[in-house]
């Protein structure tokens, strides 16, 4: 009796072991890709559109969703590194050295507790962050788009945008949006009263492929009737606000799809090395 329950615990734990195994690769994987993501989403912070970041930042301070990003690429590269914990306990090597196979137990459960933790940590800090900045993304612009330093006149006779105007021509340009919730709001801010004229800025308007998005001229303009004649062809229809929204989203969207993947074979991995532990330190056989 006592023969067969040994072997039935062993075939059990050798089952366990396989379930490890798949679950440490599923990790892996899971992690690399969220690495190229999480590096491809902070540079798209950072370089690609650093204007619209800084755009999310002018009323309220909060980087924890950049943060949260930074910590996901460190974390995606040290998990894979649970592969090479899961290969050794399985190896014959193992049983071999100085050091028993129930310490590497112990330190891969350790590192999955972490990454619980850690997981946990990403996702509700991307996911309150992108609440905050969304919440004063309509004013903000607002304030922008109201703004008497939008743009000014130089002695030749062009226009030369200020920070302000730089950062909401590259909004619309690219978002191929025009204002809060499209042209019309330049119209209730008496935008062309302020600026000799001209009913909307520039990047309203479709532009020519290779244009400058945070300083279009009328040059870049592919054809500035049409557009001031609210041709649905030559000018941005909808509005701002939404698809930077969006923009915001889809990056803590990342980070909590991201994260509960990770959350969730973690938290499975955790259970298997904990009760393999369990056995190994009740002196059950392999």
């Amino acid at each position: 009796m006592e023969t067969v329950v040994r072997l039935t615990t062993g075939s059990a734990r050798r089952s366990l072991v396989i379930v490890r195994f798949a679950l440490s690769m599923a990790m892996a994987i899971t992690a690399l890709i969220g690495f190229c993501l999480a590096v491809w989403h902070s540079v798209d912070f950072g370089t690609n559109h650093r204007p619209l970041w800084e755009l999310s930042q002018r009323s309220v301070q909060d980087r924890r969703l950049l943060h949260s990003l930074y910590v996901t690429a460190c974390l995606c590269v040290a998990i894979p590194f649970i592969v090479v914990i899961d290969r050794f306990l399985t190896s014959k090597q193992s049983h071999r050295t100085l050091v028993s196979a129930a310490t590497f137990e112990v330190l891969g459960a350790v590192f999955c507790g972490f990454v619980v933790i850690a997981m946990l940590g990403v996702i509700v800090a991307g996911s309150s962050s992108s609440k905050q900045l969304m919440k004063p993304i309509r004013p903000v612009i607002l304030e922008l788009l109201s703004n008497h330093t939008f743009m000014r006149r130089e002695p030749n006779a062009r226009w030369i945008f200020m920070d302000e105007g730089m950062l909401v021509n590259y909004m619309q340009t690219k978002f191929s949006c025009c204002g809060l919730d499209g042209h019309e709001d330049y119209a209730a801010l008496m935008f062309a009263q302020r600026h000799e004229g001209e009913p909307f800025p520039y990047s309203c308007c479709t532009l020519k492929g290779g244009s400058i998005w945070e300083d279009p001229d009328l040059a870049d303009v592919q054809d500035l009737f049409l557009c001031q004649s609210h041709n649905p062809t030559a000018i941005h229809e909808q509005g701002c606000v939404k698809p930077f929204q969006d923009w915001l989203q889809s990056k803590a969207n990342f980070l909590i799809v991201h994260g509960s993947i990770l959350l969730i074979l973690s938290g499975l991995l955790l259970a298997a090395y904990v009760y393999l532990l369990c056995i190994s330190i009740a002196g059950q056989p392999f």
